[in-house]
């Protein structure tokens, strides 16, 4: 879809709230820096959050996947697993499948796929990633084309989990942190950290050949500078677009289009329930539905990213694996019901328009944000604001990722709410929920929003189980329990994955921004 933003009513509330003050004395400088090639796709993205590191390996798969490398499956439009480089698989039962890789398929070195490159492509990059649940000592060679492995916790959907980008396989060669090799249909040409990453047609590719011959990623820290050059020609489309992008866009500007998926990402806030001082406020359950219900989502919807975004009732839309909208409810605005809930909780209103109970004021810390500060500017302000309305005062803190799931305030429980956006970006639909809200989540970060026992039991039996029609229903039903029953997360917003092209550009964008195929970016007259 393609649309013109209309932002005049979202500058105007801005300007009210004191939150429009955009700085432009580099832009200039920044796009100017981007030099216009008319025989290359030229991609203006954000910062280079390239990572190496084991386990986290992101380099050419993510944020921008310049599609080096492929996954075994890949997600089709209604997010089902469609073999890649598996050609077929089947499942044996107990977590164990046995999977038929793609004949014909080389790495750009001219090495073939086969079961042994796999196998040690899979130690090294699949295994690693905790979320996916592969047992490295499980992979087995059954002949040369042939594998067999298992899945840690005896999952039936672990291989729906490897169309996540991170399940990438590139040749283990020793120089995989600085020229990875992989069997996608384009090459590394040359990558200076922090600058840009530029990709060339890869022409023994097993699959069809991508429409363009090259493409040059620019990483371009700031989001105006990045506006600035696609206005001024220097790129052909955006990548990473951020809320504040749109506040710079003229109504019907003929230079840029709007183009952006279907709704599969959420913006909510995860509530901290199992924290200790001072960050255990939201362990009362009222306080948690007064937060939910002081959230004007209408307002904010307006305002963020030109109106082309809908409030949200829960944190997976409801076209994907067939949900539906019953479930469920989510909240709208009642701050009378709110206050009404603090007051009874305990939580008295002061002459200074912030509430206490016992001498301890309610002032929660809000950390904002993956996947990081931008991609949800300037939401933080806003729930200021709602929340100031019932007598809540707020903390706002800003950092990167890493500082919140590795190695700071989430891991730790420093803070009573986290602000993110996510989405369930692979064929599994009980990736999101069980990652997020299951008691055993992998990843610690999430453990304080855990709702608990009756949520884990639906989503362990939704990863054992082999009927589609039987996992949705269980999937939807703890869906239902983690935001209508224990508010464990506060959805706000449904949105769409943007980009940003010229005019003569034309690409329709996947719901989920790791598997946008720029290749496939078509040039009008």
């Amino acid at each position: 879809m393609a649309d013109r933003p209309q932002n005049i009513k979202r500058r105007r509330f801005l300007l009210r709230s004191g939150l429009l003050g955009l700085g432009t004395a580099t832009l200039s400088s920044c796009a100017r820096s981007i030099q216009a090639d008319g025989a290359t796709l030229r991609v203006a993205a954000g910062l280079d959050r390239y990572n190496t590191s084991k386990g986290r390996f992101t380099f050419t798969s993510s944020r921008p996947n310049v599609h080096v490398a492929e996954p075994p499956v890949r997600p089709d439009d209604v997010f089902q697993a469609q073999p890649w480089l598996f050609e077929r698989w089947s499942y044996e039962g107990l977590g164990r499948y046995v999977a038929h890789l793609r004949g014909g398929v080389r790495f750009h070195d001219g090495a073939p796929l086969n079961a042994d490159s796999f196998i040690a492509s899979a130690k090294q990059f699949i295994a690693p990633r905790d979320f996916i649940g592969l047992d490295a000592e499980s992979l087995r060679r059954v002949d040369d084309t042939t594998v067999s492995f298992q899945s840690l916790t005896g999952s039936a959907s672990m291989i729906k989990n490897m169309t996540h980008p991170a399940a990438c396989l590139f040749r283990v060669n020793g120089q995989e942190d600085t020229m990875p090799v992989g069997t996608g249909p384009y090459k590394l040409v040359r990558y200076e950290p922090r600058r840009l990453v530029e990709v060339e047609r890869f022409d023994g590719y097993w699959g069809p050949p991508p429409l363009n011959e090259r493409i040059l990623f620019r990483f371009v820290a700031d989001s105006q500078a990045r506006l600035m050059a696609l206005r001024a020609g220097e790129v052909d489309m955006i990548s990473d677009v951020t809320p504040e992008m749109f506040l710079g866009l003229v109504t019907d500007e003929p230079s840029i289009v709007v183009r952006k998926s279907r709704p599969m990402r959420y913006i909510a806030l995860l509530c901290n329930k199992r924290g200790d001082p001072p960050y255990d406020k939201l362990s009362d359950i009222r306080l948690r539905r007064a937060l939910a219900l002081a959230i004007d989502r209408d307002a904010i919807a307006s305002v963020m990213y030109g109106g082309h975004v809908s409030p949200a009732r829960g944190v997976l839309p409801s076209w994907m694996f067939g949900l539906g909208d019953e479930t469920p409810r989510g909240f709208g605005l009642d701050r009378e019901k709110a206050a009404s809930l603090l007051d009874e909780a305990g939580w008295r209103l002061g002459d200074d328009g912030f509430r206490a109970k016992e001498g301890r004021p309610l002032q929660l810390r809000l950390v904002s944000a993956f996947p990081n500060a931008s991609s949800v500017k300037p939401m933080p302000e806003m729930l200021e604001q709602m929340l100031r309305m019932i007598g809540v005062k707020t903390e706002i803190v800003e950092v990167e990722d890493d500082q919140l799931y590795y190695t700071g305030y989430a891991d730790r429980g420093q803070a009573d709410l986290f602000l993110e956006m996510g989405g369930n970006a692979v064929a599994d639909p009980t990736f999101l929920l069980y990652n997020t809200y299951h008691s055993s989540t992998p990843w610690p970060a999430y453990r304080y929003s855990a709702p608990g026992a009756d949520v884990d039991e639906l989503l362990d039996a939704a990863r054992e189980e082999t009927d589609n029609e039987a996992i949705v229903n269980l999937v939807r039903e703890a869906h239902r329990r983690i935001i209508d029953e224990h508010i464990a997360s506060i959805p706000i917003l449904m949105v769409p994955v943007f980009l940003f092209t010229g005019p003569n550009i034309v690409l329709e964008p996947f719901e989920s921004l790791d598997w946008v195929d720029f290749g496939a970016a078509q040039r009008t007259a």
